[in-house]
C-alpha cells in the first residue's frame, strides 16, 4: 500500500523536495494557500520540479473552518466559500494534483434539523462546485466528520455522492472522526466503493487528537482487514506528525508494517517508547539498531 503524508513548504520547493526524498515519501497532500496565493507560472513550476524528483501532489486538502464553512446559512457568506473552492479547483489543474478534500461543514450542530439543513446546504454547495470539477478534471473527496458536524453520518455521506453520482465525486474517509463517531467499521464498508482517499490517524475514540497509527485505540487489525474487503488499493494519507518526535521515514516504516501484519501493541520498547512492530525485514523499534 502506497503511503502519502501530508507537508506543506511549496514555496521553497527544493529545500521540501530534499527533506521528502531524505524521508523517503514519495507523495503528498499539502494545504490551499500555496496555491490560492501564487500565480500560475509558479505553481506550474513548483510542480514541475516535483514531478522532474519523482513526488506527487496528489491532494490538496481545501480550507475549512467558520470562515470556509460549505453548509453556511449566510447566503453570501456560502457563495464566497464556493468561488473559493472552485479558484482552488483551477489552481490544481494546473499542477496536476488529482483530488481536493473538502469539509461539508463545521461543528456546533445541537439538532436533528439543523443537522439536516447543514447537509442539504453543503449537498447544494458541492453541486455547485461539480461544473468546474468537471472542467479541469481534478476529483472532489468528500471527508465524514467528528460528532455534531454536516457529514459525520454515513447516510448523509452516501446520498450526497449517490445523488451526484459523478466520477469526479468520492469519499476520504478519515479514520480518527470515524473513530470518535463510533462507527469506523459500518462507515468504512458503507462507503468503500466510493472511497477514493483515507485520512489515517489515531485517537483515544473521546476526541480528534491527529496520533500516529497505532499509539491510540483504534483497531487497525479491522481496518485493514476491511480495506482487503473492500479492495482498496490507492494511497493512503497518514494525515498526523510522527509519534514522539521520530522522522517521517520511521512513520511511514511503523505505519506500513500495521497496514501489513496483524499487530500485538503490547510491546513497547523501554529505551525509544515506540512499539516493537514487524515489518519485511523483522521486528524493529525506533531505537538505532533493530530488535
Amino acid at each position: 500500500m502506497e503511503l502519502s503524508i501530508c507537508r506543506g513548504g511549496l514555496d521553497d520547493p527544493q529545500t521540501t523536495i530534499n527533506w521528502l526524498l531524505e524521508n523517503e515519501a514519495r507523495i503528498i497532500e499539502t494545504g490551499p494557500e500555496f496555491f490560492l496565493n501564487s500565480d500560475d507560472d509558479k505553481i506550474a513550476s513548483t510542480a514541475k520540479l516535483f514531478k522532474e524528483n519523482g513526488i506527487s501532489i496528489r491532494s490538496i486538502h481545501a480550507p475549512f473552518g467558520g470562515n470556509s464553512n460549505l453548509s453556511d446559512l449566510d447566503a453570501e457568506k456560502r457563495r464566497q466559500v464556493v468561488q473559493t473552492h472552485r479558484d482552488l479547483l483551477y489552481k490544481a489543474a494546473l499542477a496536476d494534483v488529482e483530488m481536493i478534500v473538502i469539509h461539508p461543514g463545521v461543528g456546533g450542530i445541537s439538532s436533528q434539523e439543523e443537522m439536516d439543513s447543514m447537509n442539504l446546504l453543503a449537498y447544494e454547495s458541492i453541486c455547485q462546485l461539480m461544473d468546474a470539477a468537471e472542467e479541469t478534471g481534478v476529483v472532489l473527496a468528500l471527508e465524514n466528520m467528528l460528532p455534531n458536524h454536516p457529514g459525520c453520518e454515513i447516510r448523509h455521506i452516501l446520498e450526497t455522492v449517490e445523488k451526484i453520482d459523478s466520477p469526479l465525486l468520492g469519499v476520504c474517509f478519515d479514520s480518527g472522526h470515524a473513530h470518535v463517531c463510533g462507527n469506523m467499521k459500518e462507515f468504512m464498508m458503507a462507503v468503500g466503493k466510493h472511497l477514493i482517499n483515507i485520512h489515517m490517524q489515531d485517537n483515544d475514540g473521546t476526541r480528534d487528537m491527529h496520533l500516529q497509527p497505532p499509539y491510540g485505540t483504534t483497531d487497525w487489525q479491522a481496518f485493514s482487514e476491511i480495506l482487503q474487503k473492500i479492495d482498496y488499493h490507492r494511497p493512503i494519507t497518514i494525515e498526523t506528525r510522527p509519534w514522539a518526535n521520530a522522522s517521517y521515514k520511521q512513520m511511514l516504516r511503523e505505519v506500513s508494517a500495521v497496514l501489513e501484519s496483524p499487530m500485538d501493541t503490547s510491546f513497547r520498547c523501554r529505551k525509544c517508547g515506540h512499539f516493537i512492530l514487524r515489518g519485511k525485514s523483522g521486528w524493529f523499534c525506533n531505537c538505532p539498531e533493530d530488535h
